[in-house]
């Protein structure tokens, strides 16, 4: 069940009375779950230009992560894959790794 978020003129003890029964629920002790209506409370209320700043640089970093290439390389021993943000060599445990390809903007 998602979290309920404050109200535009909502006190914390209000909001704490509305979250508390739902992340009670989720969490593991008391604590853990005013902790997160806390944090829940706290982060809707703190919107503002420096929020504003983080959530573009965060959407710029994840365009760049999603066009960025990888370069992927394959250990002759075991098949095992690992992927590296620059074409290189690499070695791991003491056997030189195989380039294999390389992709652009996606995970293996």
């Amino acid at each position: 069940m998602p979290l309920p978020t404050p109200g535009k003129n909502e006190k914390e003890a209000d909001f704490m009375k509305r979250c508390m029964p739902i992340s009670s629920k989720e969490a593991k002790d008391p604590k853990q779950a005013v902790a997160i209506c806390m944090s829940q409370f706290r982060r809707k209320k703190s919107k503002g230009l420096l929020s504003e700043a983080d959530e573009a640089y965060r959407s710029t970093k994840y365009i760049e992560q999603a066009t960025a290439k990888t370069f992927i390389y394959k250990d002759p021993r075991t098949g095992e894959l690992y992927q590296y943000s620059r074409k290189g060599v690499y070695k791991k445990n003491g056997r030189t790794l195989i380039f294999v390809r390389e992709s652009k903007g996606k995970q293996i």
